[in-house]
Order: C-alpha cells, then structure tokens, then sequence
C-alpha cells in the first residue's frame, strides 16, 4: 500500500474500529458475567464513546482524502483530532450526568478500547 492509498487507509483505519469493538464486547461480557447488566452497560458505554470518537476521526481524516494535497490531509488530520477529543469529551459529560453507570467499568472498556486502538497502530 503507498502512503496515498486512500482506500487501504480506509480499511486500515475501520479494522481498528472493529478491534476497539471487539475489545469493548469482550470487557463487557467479562463485566456482565463478573458483575451484572449494569457493569456490562457501562462497559458498553465506556467502549462505545472509544469507538464514537475513532469514527469521528477516521470521518475527518477521509472525507477530503482524494486530496493529493499533503497540507490538506494534514489539516483533516487536525480537524479529525479536535473531533475527536471533542466528541469523548461530551459523550463521557452524557453518560456521567446521566447517573446510570458504574464508573469503573465504562472506564476500564474505553482505556481497553484506546489501548486496543493504540496497539492496532504499532502493529501496523
């Protein structure tokens, strides 16, 4: 794959998704078997806004990625960061105010979700 396979960066990117996914699935069903529906929600929940906020990113990233232009993917890399962080802020806002989830878990699933992210990169 060079560096402007738009198409391969793609997949790349949906496959660590999908790892954060997985991961997110497998803390909640460990919480859920350990601990109960509401720790597997809020597992579910804190993974979830792990998964939300890499979506938001990989949507920035690509959306002008037909772009041969390295200052303009450059600058979706940016724009794709600040949505990022943005996004994980609010969700994490929601689901506190919300005063239905265990703490521990939701926190547990989204460092596992990040690290599952992490880890995907540095394989690839």
């Amino acid at each position: 794959m060079s560096t402007l396979d738009g198409s391969g960066a793609r997949r790349a990117a949906m496959r660590l998704v999908l790892g954060q996914a997985a991961t997110t699935a497998a803390i909640a069903a460990i919480c859920l078997i350990g601990y109960g529906t509401r720790a597997a929600t809020s597992a579910v929940l804190g993974g979830g806004i792990s998964v939300a906020a890499s979506l938001v990113m990989a949507w920035f990233m690509f959306r002008g990625a037909a772009s041969k232009d390295p200052k303009l993917i450059l600058h979706g890399m940016y724009r794709g960061e600040a949505a990022k962080l943005a996004v994980t802020i609010l969700l994490f806002v929601a689901a506190v105010r919300s005063g239905t989830i265990d703490a521990v878990p939701m926190l547990v699933a989204f460092i596992g979700a990040s690290f599952a992210y992490w880890f995907a990169l540095l394989k690839s």
